[in-house]
């Protein structure tokens, strides 16, 4: 695996080889992926009820063909705290690329998911994908909100933990007085 970015906080973040099987080269960090990814989306959700092995989710990341999707893991303290997740159309002049990021606890506030973000939307702007799309659960909690400029979904504002989101939305979308006064 290469490294990709290095932080002061001695953070690593690297591509994940899709494993052809369970065992088989990369499968670790895949797995270790697949643990953030349930520990999120658990802590998001607050149900296990979508958590997913990493055996149950190899298939659809071996569907590279129909469905690209890069993996990235973000390391510190020697194990995986951080995944990333850049998806795309097969089509390579589609300008649409999805991220997904997703941080465990202890590890946010340090600049892990901005690296993250940064890094995807690097790889975004290297493709000519001038269109992103940030996937981030959030438990449903009292607050402001902003809704979203197509009047589907709405993120609660002025929360640490997606703050790096206000910043990819400002960049990407036509509501951005909206978002600046939002989530400062």
């Amino acid at each position: 695996m290469s490294e990709l970015h290095r932080s002061s906080d001695d953070v690593r973040i690297d591509a994940v080889p899709i494993p052809a099987f369970p065992g088989d080269s990369g499968w670790d960090d895949f797995a270790a992926a697949a643990e953030v990814r349930n520990g999120s989306e658990t802590e998001g959700y607050g149900t296990t009820d979508l958590n997913f092995s990493a055996e149950e989710a190899l298939p659809t990341w071996l569907n590279q063909a129909h469905d690209p999707m890069r993996l990235f893991v973000a390391r510190a303290d020697g194990r995986v705290v951080a995944r990333g997740v850049y998806e795309t159309l097969a089509d390579p002049a589609a300008h649409f690329a999805w991220f997904t990021v997703q941080v465990l606890p202890p590890y946010r506030r340090r600049g892990i998911g901005t690296a993250l973000v940064d890094h995807l939307e690097s790889l975004a702007r290297t493709e000519h994908r001038s269109v992103h799309v940030t996937y981030a659960v959030s438990r449903n909690a009292p607050g402001e909100r902003l809704s979203s400029p197509t009047g589907l979904g709405r993120f609660r504002c002025r929360t640490p933990r997606y703050s790096f989101s206000c910043v990819a939305v400002s960049f990407s979308n036509r509501s951005n007085a909206a978002v600046a006064s939002c989530c400062r």
